[in-house]
């Protein structure tokens, strides 16, 4: 009986590694753009560094400096072209 609830256990385990990985794709976390590597953490909760401050949220758009909601926007990746976005998914912003 051991061994089967190990298993079983194991089993949960692997299916939640399984959605963390695809969620992680879907939503752009960890995201590496290109070769390039041009994409970084934000230095924290609302700043994109000066060398890459195009601000990219979960739902895979990008922010540009000087855009309406881009001071209001907390990225979760930071880009530093739009070329670089563009490259992964990303879409721009409408506002």
């Amino acid at each position: 009986m051991g061994r089967l609830v190990w298993l079983v256990l194991w089993a949960a385990l692997l299916v939640v590694a399984i959605v963390a990985v695809g969620m992680c794709s879907k939503y752009g976390i960890g995201v590496t753009p290109n070769a390039g590597g041009r994409a970084v953490p934000p230095l924290n909760q609302q700043q994109c560094p000066l060398a890459a401050p195009i601000k990219g949220t979960f739902s895979r758009v990008y922010h540009i400096p000087g855009g309406l909601l881009y001071d209001r926007t907390d990225p979760h990746v930071c880009f530093v072209t739009v070329g670089d976005a563009e490259a992964v998914g990303y879409r721009r912003s409408q506002n």
